[in-house]
């Protein structure tokens, strides 16, 4: 359910959420620009985890501390068990997964609402079914957010409008993997008209479109790929599939069991068989592969009552150890599209953060994709931003109030989408 279309006051916010099975990310416009809200301080991102242990349920990184030393009573994953009645979260007290959602939207609102209104667009996974999406919609009504609207993540990422300048300016390239996997996709509504006023990129007439774009997304659900058509008029779903056996469960156990066996070498020490050591292990992940990815050799440190032991690891041994997870995955990709798309080319592959993430696995895309093909990586922030970019068409009345999964027109050429600023 949405609430009717009005005018939003002069002081609202426009905000963009980003809710997956693994996380949550707000941005707001302020100041003629995007502003990333901290859910979570001091992480800007709030990990859709819930402890049960304690007498009050807490979220984010205060349950995942917790994660590998109790888990019969931390949970993941429950925004993917919405409205189902069988599934309960246990620990000290039972809880369905419906009253954990509740929990983190009240959590995101608190944060978003801290500096006044918000109106909310949020952007969801596209294996969410409608069912599920209704019941999102009540409970955000019940935690008094002022949701404007939902939508699945590629479709928001396809109609951002400077993505489809990006894909024009792409077509014209020689060189058609330029820029590499670095490129962020989000919207830019500080783009300014002739006239001086913010708005939407419009739709250039060229001969990049249509094109079909690729968007992948991994969470610890499942690896999720949807391939959308872009024209000069709309962006459409044509396709989307997802894959819990590849989900970013089994890459970060993959990891774990990797990191365990080098200590079984060095030390004859399995840290798995102690709850202290495996958390380590696990804290330290996030941190080691961020220099991994920057080229920089790392050190995991344990230490419980007994023993310690320094893990080394190389940067290319990330990769290796997940060569079988990034073909296994891309191949399944691969036999969708052709599947899906037929003899249809695929303009771009576009990975968000947490794909991009995964050891090997844009590397592995790049490689098995025709050279015409584009793969890029998008920012951490696109998805949300992509979002935020949807609520002055909803208000202007551009959109229907409904639950956009399969078809969202483009703003028209000559001033139609309007990207709002909060004074607007």
């Amino acid at each position: 359910m949405f609430w009717l279309r009005k005018a939003g006051s002069r002081s609202e916010q426009l905000a963009g959420l980003e809710l997956t099975a693994q996380l949550a990310r707000a941005v707001v416009w302020q100041a003629d620009r995007f502003r990333t809200v901290v859910l979570d301080p001091p992480d800007a991102e709030l990990a859709m985890c819930i402890d049960l242990e304690g007498r009050q349920p807490r979220l984010g990184q205060a349950a995942l501390r917790h994660v590998r030393l109790r888990p019969h009573t931390v949970h993941t994953g429950f925004s993917a068990k919405l409205a189902d009645p069988s599934v309960r979260l246990h620990g000290r007290y039972e809880l369905h997964p419906d009253d954990a959602m509740r929990l983190v939207l009240h959590t995101l609102r608190q944060a978003l609402h801290a500096e006044g209104p918000a109106r909310v667009v949020v952007a969801v996974p596209p294996y969410l079914g409608p069912g599920q999406i209704r019941r999102l919609e009540e409970l955000a009504e019940e935690v008094d957010l002022s949701l404007q609207g939902t939508v699945v993540s590629p479709l928001a990422v396809a109609a951002a409008p400077q993505a489809v300048q990006h894909l024009t300016r792409a077509a014209t390239s020689t060189n058609p993997r330029a820029g590499g996997l670095a490129n962020s996709l989000a919207p830019d509504p500080s783009s300014t008209s002739d006239s001086g006023e913010r708005c939407a990129l419009p739709v250039p007439a060229s001969g990049g479109l249509p094109a079909v774009v690729v968007v992948v997304d991994i969470d610890s659900h499942a690896l999720t790929a949807a391939a959308v058509q872009i024209d000069a008029t709309a962006a459409r779903l044509q396709a989307v599939c997802s894959w819990p056996n590849w989900s970013a469960y089994y890459w970060q156990e993959r990891l774990i069991d990797m990191l365990a066996d080098r200590c079984i070498r060095l030390c004859r020490y399995d840290p798995r068989d102690c709850p202290e050591a495996e958390q380590g292990l696990f804290d330290q992940l996030e941190g080691a592969l961020t220099a991994g990815q920057l080229g920089q050799p790392t050190r995991i440190r344990l230490r419980t009552r007994h023993w310690y032991q320094d893990i080394p690891v190389l940067p290319s041994e990330w990769e290796s150890w997940c060569t079988a997870l990034a073909r296994g995955s891309v191949a399944a990709i691969r036999r969708w599209l052709e599947q899906q798309l037929g003899n249809r080319s695929v303009r771009a592959v576009w990975l968000t953060a947490a794909a991009a993430r995964c050891p090997g696995l844009a590397r592995q895309i790049a490689l098995e994709m025709p050279h015409h093909t584009e793969v890029q990586r998008l920012t951490p922030e696109a998805v949300a931003e992509a979002a935020a970019c949807l609520v002055p068409r909803w208000l202007a009345a551009e959109l229907p109030l409904a639950h956009l999964d399969t078809f969202i027109p483009l703003p028209r050429a000559g001033g139609q989408g309007r990207v709002l600023s909060p004074q607007s």
